[in-house]
């Protein structure tokens, strides 16, 4: 399993590293859009839809946001809104069921709808990113939550001792949270003053995207235990699914445009 995961990794690692440095902002788009089209096809079995015929019309829908919202870049601030609204309920529903209160967001229709804003809010995002800030800033997002997600790893395997959401995710503790938002720190501040940006501002910007990483792997978490699943597909060897890899990407993403966008990077 583990030389699975290395094996895994590096594969996407390098091709990560071809689509940020190799692709123009065209290509980058397109790239993205096929990979976030398969995370659509997760997102349906996910939201419920068991029949392939439903899942191909969640994937036609999806790609059809994804070509009209080309020709309609103004509506993007109120896509962006929305997607940071539907992130806060989405914290709250996670509350929600730790108190044992059950899935706040049961009904297919409204998971569904979820699943396109967060899926669209996150092309536009990373497109915008890799546009108008550049590859520098994508990487730093990717650093931000590998940080985030290593560090809470090895510091709540050494120290975690309170869970984080027991009923949601029993392998997250607080303590290793608090781990990967120290990692996550470091890897801003570092970033700050290579770019030379204003240090305690974006030094907060960092904290809050970490802290949306892991409410982005919560929520996903949540998904699959009320579908009865343990990973969002088996599409990479030891690792899951797409939205395995994404989950936190796809949360952070549109916090940290907004971010960049509120201290003037």
């Amino acid at each position: 399993m583990l030389k699975q995961r290395v094996i895994t990794a590096i594969v996407l690692a390098a091709l990560v590293f071809v689509g940020l440095f190799y692709l123009d902002n065209q290509g980058f788009r397109l790239a993205l859009a096929a990979v976030l089209l398969i995370g659509a096809w997760e997102w349906a079995r996910l939201a419920g839809w068991k029949k392939v015929e439903m899942q191909a019309g969640f994937i036609a829908v999806q790609a059809l946001l994804f070509w009209a919202l080309q020709y309609y870049v103004h509506l993007f601030p109120y896509l962006l809104e929305l997607s940071l609204l539907a992130w806060l309920a989405g914290l709250y529903a996670v509350w929600h069921y730790q108190q044992g209160r059950g899935l706040l967001f049961h009904s297919r229709i409204a998971k569904t709808l979820i699943g396109w804003l967060v899926l669209s809010s996150a092309w536009l995002s990373l497109s915008q990113l890799h546009g108008h800030y550049g590859v520098a800033y994508l990487l730093c997002l990717l650093f931000l939550i590998w940080a985030a997600d290593i560090g809470a790893y090895f510091t709540g395997k050494r120290f975690g001792r309170v869970k984080l959401a027991s009923k949601v995710s029993p392998g997250k503790s607080r303590e290793g949270v608090y781990g990967g938002l120290i990692a996550s720190l470091a890897v801003g501040i570092g970033f700050a003053l290579w770019q030379g940006k204003a240090l305690i501002l974006f030094g907060i910007l960092c904290l809050v995207v970490a802290m949306i990483s892991v409410l982005g792997d919560l929520i996903e978490s949540l998904l699959k235990r009320d579908a009865s699943m343990k990973d969002s597909s088996q599409l990479l060897p030891g690792h899951g699914g797409i939205l395995d890899r994404l989950d936190s990407l796809l949360a952070a993403a549109p916090w940290f445009l907004v971010g960049l966008n509120s201290i003037g990077a």
